[in-house]
């Protein structure tokens, strides 16, 4: 039996009998009772398919594996050796010593022994609590009797094995002396899981030697199967081999055996093509591969739980590791899942259940599907390697679902490998985790190989075997480009690699699609390397491809454009090549879509070196869809066209000219975007957007733009209420600010004109009077619906009444609105924009007379629009 941890040894068998046991746990009662009270946790090992598109497979995968009930070996054997030779046992220090063991020679032995240590985790610990026995290293032991080696030799290979199941037709396995183990009275070794000593280590052999002593019970559990072993009658003069309970009065000598296998290989008969469950299982397998079955689990792996353990050690030896019922069961799967070209790896399974006491208690290993807040669980693979013992990732751990798993419930009832609890804190209750450790055999079926050997070692490491092999699967392909957009170098160069090796354009177009112009960043020969094997014009397409699917602020792709004339003025400096990279800046222009307010110093040095009217190319000048990126660029070519910028460095007149041009097109295309809808209901992104306007076109001394934008205002088609609160109220305290920072007059043009069109139309459209007037009402002149009622109803005597929507302002509502206009610019100013027309205000502000502004000499103007042309004021 393997002990749990790295030096322990499977404790005591009782004289005259030899017990052998694979992967077995074993655990001790100081009474020498089995009340099945303290069984420790049973060894299982589980096996995962990675599957194809289907389910239907976890029962059927489940009745194959159960129906195979042929396997006639045992975890564990033990019999009397009647026939068993006196080995001549001597000891170093003691002498030759006598058969049955006598208590002289018994206490001489314990003298010259060592305590035993037993393993605990990494660590080799001396513990007499833990484990009271003694130990004596094989080069201290002789055995003087030449028939010894040969019977044990026999009895191992002959009987031990084949009562395991692990007959070796071909290469036997090898029988290695360990330790001799003596025990004295009050000897034990508490609950241990039993693990190899060595590589290849499958079973361990232990022979008791004639001496006489009671109690000592060996139990011994493996999955669900116990056996309580107990030869202290035939102590005396019988030679056996079993592990043990503690020790009543007496001695009792142990010889300790290893049985290793010899070869990487098992060699046993294949599962004849008439077997039913041969026949069975291809037919899994079939329906994996023809998508056959009706759902599949997200992971696409099954796992199926096996009987015995397997340490990582183990699974670097693959299936030649494999024990009893194990071996005859997956060497069968192994040898079928081969000629049906799926490819077979081995792995460790961890099942890992963390939350709160009371919740992971009740889930008793469950099936990970609790919806309980107090519990999570979580499954991966890891130490994963192929057939040969290679590993193909030993660190990275694979999360799989719990559909993968055949049984469904593989862990309920069974204890859990290790528990960690945690302290109560405050009011919260303990937390507690637990872990599940298993084995696995994975079979794939060679159309998932890749995306397999993707998720656990990664994509280089699978596209070098594609490499290597030749393949071409495309749909792998495909789910490799899928990860690319948040991809590592080595993966993106693996691809690239790979399609220049094939040879193949479209793939090489795939990745720079989605990575843009970082490959040439990670790889800078390969311009070069695409240049040799896709020809000239290739590599300036693909460079061109690049520069479009980049986002990057321009440095980025200005950095890639020099690269470019870098790496290719080694090839080729003729002036095409020189062209080309003009063409490339002006790609570079025509694709600014991102607008980085950043990128306009070299947007600037493009020009300088280009010419300014490149500038045209720009999306956001064609299209006009970016507001600050043009005024941003406005300001630059403003103060570029004041004074030379050290990024530009021959500003001629000509130059000046084309920066007078582009500006003029700034200038149009973001006047137009002044009064964008979706800004409406933010006044003061309004105002904002139009002061930067206002104060680039005085910048600029470009008064008739500012008078172009204030008659904009005026024409903004909405009621006279409207505007005010909109545009007017919120535009006017900036504006009187940028008036007194630029040292303009508000009563200069063209402000003087906006300002008296506010005042006026304030004056007549929302105060009003308090006095009856005598003139004929007014026709509404907007035209609307509304205003057609109101004029019909106003001029109709006969009639009474009518029905309409209610303005969304009430009078005193509007009265606030306008009354912030004249607070705002002062009684002076008023008085001073106003002129010989003041005292008219005056009355009208006090309510005596209603003010009006004379429409007879304007043309299409409406009584709720305000007109371009400067408003004469006359009395009502």
């Amino acid at each position: 039996m393997y002990s749990s941890d790295s030096d322990s040894e499977q404790e005591s068998l009782n004289e005259n009998t030899i017990n052998a046991a694979t992967s077995t746990r074993v655990y001790s009662d100081p009474n020498g009772l089995s009340d099945g009270k303290n069984l420790i946790v049973r060894d299982v090992i589980s096996i995962v398919f990675v599957i194809s598109e289907r389910i239907g497979y976890r029962m059927i995968l489940n009745a194959y594996f159960k129906g195979t009930q042929d396997f006639k070996g045992s975890f564990a054997y033990s019999s009397l050796l009647t026939q068993a030779p006196n080995p001549c046992l001597n000891i170093d220090g003691v002498g030759l010593i006598g058969l049955s063991l006598p208590e002289r020679d018994a206490k001489s032995i314990i003298g010259c022994a060592s305590q035993a240590p037993y393993g605990h985790g990494d660590r080799t610990l001396v513990n007499t609590e833990v484990r009271d026995t003694w130990e004596i290293s094989p080069a201290n032991v002789k055995f003087n009797n030449p028939e010894w080696d040969a019977f044990v030799q026999n009895v191992a290979i002959n009987t031990v094995c084949r009562e395991l199941g692990a007959a070796h037709v071909a290469t036997p396995p090898k029988v290695e002396f360990y330790k001799l183990l003596p025990y004295q009275t009050g000897s034990h070794f508490l609950p241990h899981s039993d693990t190899p000593k060595v590589d290849g280590m499958f079973a361990t052999m232990v022979i008791l030697l004639p001496s006489q002593y009671t109690g000592g019970q060996v139990h011994l559990e493996h999955a669900d199967q116990r056996k309580v072993i107990d030869f202290s009658a035939s102590s005396l003069l019988g030679t056996a081999a079993l592990a043990w309970y503690t020790l009543l009065p007496g001695y009792r000598l142990a010889l300790s055996y290893n049985i290793v296998h010899t070869s990487t290989e098992i060699s046993r008969p294949l599962v004849p093509t008439t077997n039913k469950a041969a026949a069975a299982l291809r037919d899994v397998l079939n329906k994996w591969k023809n998508e056959e079955f009706e759902q599949v689990p997200e992971d696409n792996f099954v796992v199926y739980v096996l009987r015995h353990k397997y340490c990582k050690n183990d699974i670097e030896r693959s299936i030649s590791c494999l024990k009893g019922e194990d071996a005859h069961k997956l060497l069968d799967v192994v040898a079928i899942a081969k000629v049906m070209n799926f490819s077979v790896f081995m792995a460790n399974l961890q099942y890992r259940v963390y939350g709160t006491t009371d919740a992971v208690i009740h889930a008793q290993g469950g099936n990970g599907d609790s919806e309980s807040p107090y519990l999570s669980t979580k499954l991966t693979i890891m130490n994963v390697a192929d057939l040969d013992g290679n590993f193909v990732h030993e660190k990275v751990k694979l999360p799989i679902d719990w559909d993968c798993l055949v049984p469904k419930v593989p862990f309920a009832g069974t204890k859990p490998n290790q528990e960690q609890k945690e302290h109560y804190t405050g009011n919260e209750s303990s937390h507690l985790s637990q872990w599940y450790r298993r084995a696995v055999l994975i079979l794939v079926p060679r159309e998932n190989l890749g995306s397999f050997l993707a998720s656990v070692r990664g994509i280089p490491y699978t596209v070098k075997r594609m490499q290597d092999s030749g393949s071409r699967d495309m749909a792998l392909i495909n789910v490799f480009l899928s990860k690319l957009y948040c991809a590592g170098k080595a993966t993106i160069t693996a691809i690239i690699d790979l399609a220049i090796t094939w040879q193949d354009l479209t793939l090489l177009r795939e990745v720079i699609r989605r990575r843009g112009d970082t490959i040439f960043e990670i790889d800078k020969a390969l311009l070069s390397q695409v240049w040799k094997v896709f020809g000239l014009e290739n590599v300036r397409k693909i460079v061109e491809y690049a520069i479009t699917c980049t986002y990057y602020p321009f440095e980025r792709k200005a950095r890639l454009i020099e690269m470019v004339q870098l790496e290719m003025d080694k090839v080729d400096s003729s002036e095409r090549l020189k062209k080309w990279r003009k063409d490339l800046y002006i790609l570079v222009i025509r694709k600014h879509d991102n607008n980085y307010y950043g990128d306009m110093p070299y947007l600037l040095s493009i020009a300088d070196e280009f010419g300014f009217k490149t500038l045209f190319e720009l999306p956001a000048l064609k299209k006009g869809h970016d507001f600050f990126f043009l005024i941003s660029l406005a300001k630059a070519l403003l103060n570029l066209k004041a004074r030379p910028d050290p990024v530009v460095k021959n500003v001629v007149e000509s130059r000046s000219q084309e920066i007078v041009t582009v500006l003029d097109a700034c200038f149009q295309t973001s006047i137009i975007r002044w009064d964008e809808d979706f800004l409406l209901s933010c006044p003061s992104l309004v105002y904002n957007r139009n002061i930067y306007l206002l104060e680039l076109f005085i910048t600029a001394h470009r008064m008739e733009l500012c008078e172009n934008l204030l008659e904009l205002f005026e024409k903004f088609p909405h009621d006279t209420c409207t505007k005010f609160q909109r545009i007017y109220v919120p535009l006017l305290a900036p504006l009187q600010k940028l008036l007194k920072k630029k040292q303009i007059d508000p009563c200069s043009p063209p402000f003087d004109h906006f300002l008296r069109t506010l005042i006026g139309y304030y004056l007549q459209d929302m105060l009003g009077t308090t006095t009856h007037s005598s003139r004929k009402v007014p026709l509404l002149g907007c035209g609307c619906g509304v205003c057609q009622q109101l004029d019909a109803f106003m001029n109709c005597p006969d009639l009474e009444e009518t029905s309409f929507r209610m303005s969304a302002f009430s009078e005193s509502q509007q009265k606030a609105i306008g009354g912030q206009i004249l607070d705002s610019l002062g009684e002076d100013l008023v008085e001073k924009l106003m002129g010989d027309r003041y005292p008219d205000v005056a009355k009208a502000l006090r309510g005596q007379e209603a003010f009006c502004v004379d429409l007879a000499s304007e043309t299409d103007l409406g009584a709720n629009s305000l007109s371009a042309a400067r408003p004469k004021l006359t009395r009502s």
